[in-house]
């Protein structure tokens, strides 16, 4: 029987992949001769720049052709540096509030996953595997508490790839209306994943909350997702650019959690379901996950005030552009052009960290890995159906794995395979190697009916013969007339 199906990581990454970056804080040769992921990635041509423009001041003012001095550059470079740090510490708190959301909102998802493995009651093999941690014939609660588990794990995990999609294109798309070619791709690999996890009415829904522009359907219709979609998706050609609808709209992960909340209260004080109020502390973990959502929303959508930028951005380009008219020929070369090349690199190294830092949720190296965090939530929502004993519900679950070609970016977070459900896909050679292949349908009900079946027929058997051996031990008396 399947007992976990582990996501595993790209083993295969380039060296110029996306990655976060981990070090060592105490290798000082390591860390300062580094160049990727440095901000020398990003001002090493304007710094170059000034080098070259600070070399022909001297130059000048060595032969006699003009004359600078030294006085007044003292408080202009405080101010300027003020500005600068200030800008800086605004986008690293940015920074670590969009860490604390994230790990907030995964943390939240967890919880609801253990406490719906925990609570759901369902019936005599979940109570003989909760007492005695042994395995028992299923009967019809069993049965219905599986299909609760499965339907809630694929939409809490359904969430979390709608909360990746989302934050690719929140700024770029839903403000600024129009995505690039590379991120269309991510965003149609992301709806793949949802597809996966979603019925067919449901991802016609959750497709329409993404309104790019002009073109196909994602999946065609179609009932079931097959390799060849997914092949015909992320293997065509995109385009440089793509319109979004910037028109004011629920966006998809709200209308993942409504799909989430329907499901817990479908199953609140039924026979195999969980109790009113652990229905009430999961809608509680609900509203905070739309809390969460909100404030990640805002941090995204919300940049810092334009007049401030606006002002760093001039007030760096008047000092650059005065730094060599404010200094001396007759203090030396190394004073004149190498310092003076020292302070511009630390001061543009600061504004490329508070422009990287502004937007943790992007994809360069030091950003979120929201990716990842998904990916690794797929392998803690299996592991909590086996340890609550419900391998059912794992049977319910499949991977595929992609191929090279088909991974969309050169991200050593993106995982190689993701999980979806058997129901509502149809996949050949390219499922994972723990997987078997099924035929997809079209329900839970249908994907559980035939255990159902044989579950009901067994109860109403086992309830005849009680009343049948009843009858025996106790047989009814004849009237006396």
């Amino acid at each position: 029987s399947l007992r976990r199906v582990p996501i595993r990581r790209r083993r295969h990454a380039t060296a110029a992949a996306r990655a976060m970056i981990y070090y060592d804080n105490t290798d000082w040769l390591g860390i300062v001769c580094r160049y990727t992921g440095t901000v020398w990635q990003r001002v090493w041509p304007l710094a170059l720049l000034f080098m070259v423009f600070a070399t022909t001041i001297y130059y000048c003012q060595v032969q006699n052709i003009m004359q600078g001095s030294s006085q007044g550059h003292t408080i202009f470079g405080s101010t300027m540096s003020f500005l600068l740090v200030f800008r800086a510490i605004s986008a690293s708190n940015r920074y670590w509030m969009g860490k604390t959301c994230l790990t907030e909102t995964f943390w939240e998802l967890r919880t609801v996953v253990m406490m719906m493995c925990v609570t759901c009651k369902g019936g005599n093999a979940n109570e003989k595997w909760r007492s005695q941690k042994t395995r028992a014939t299923e009967d019809v609660n069993d049965i219905k508490a599986t299909m609760a588990r499965v339907n809630c794990v694929r939409l809490v995990l359904a969430y979390a790839v709608s909360l990746r999609l989302h934050t690719r294109i929140a700024i770029d798309g839903f403000v600024q209306g129009r995505i690039s070619g590379e991120q269309k791709k991510m965003v149609d690999s992301d709806r793949i994943r949802l597809r996966g996890f979603l019925t067919r009415q449901e991802f016609e829904h959750i497709n329409e909350l993404v309104p790019i522009m002009g073109e196909d359907h994602i999946t065609s219709g179609a009932s079931a997702l097959s390799e060849d979609q997914i092949d015909r998706v992320l293997m065509s050609d995109y385009s440089d650019s793509y319109e979004v609808d910037t028109t004011l709209d629920m966006r998809q992960p709200l209308a993942i959690l409504m799909f989430l909340r329907l499901e817990i209260i479908k199953h609140m004080n039924e026979l195999h379901g969980w109790r009113d109020r652990f229905a009430a502390a999961m809608m509680a973990a609900c509203d905070r996950l739309s809390d969460e959502y909100e404030e990640m929303t805002m941090l995204i959508t919300t940049p810092m005030p334009f007049p401030y930028v606006h002002l760093c951005k001039v007030m760096l380009v008047c000092m650059l552009l005065t730094m060599p008219l404010a200094t001396d020929a007759s203090d030396g070369f190394f004073s004149t052009v190498f310092m003076p090349g020292v302070l511009a690199f630390s001061l543009l190294g600061i504004d490329a960290i508070a422009t990287e830092l502004s937007d943790p949720f992007g994809t360069d190296c030091n950003d979120l890995d929201v990716t990842g965090r998904a990916a690794a939530l797929e392998s803690e929502c299996l592991m909590f159906l086996d340890l609550c004993g419900d391998p059912g519900a794992i049977q319910a679950f499949q991977t595929y794995t992609l191929n090279s070609e088909d991974i969309p970016v050169d991200d050593a977070r993106c995982p190689t395979e993701f999980l979806c459900l058997r129901r509502e896909v149809s996949f050949g050679a390219k499922v994972g190697q723990n997987s078997s292949v099924v035929c997809a349908t079209s329900s839970t009900a249908s994907l559980f009916g035939a255990r159902l079946g044989e579950a009901t027929k067994r109860t109403s058997t086992q309830t005849q013969n009680t009343k049948t051996a009843k009858i025996r031990k106790d047989p009814p008396r004849m009237r006396s007339p």
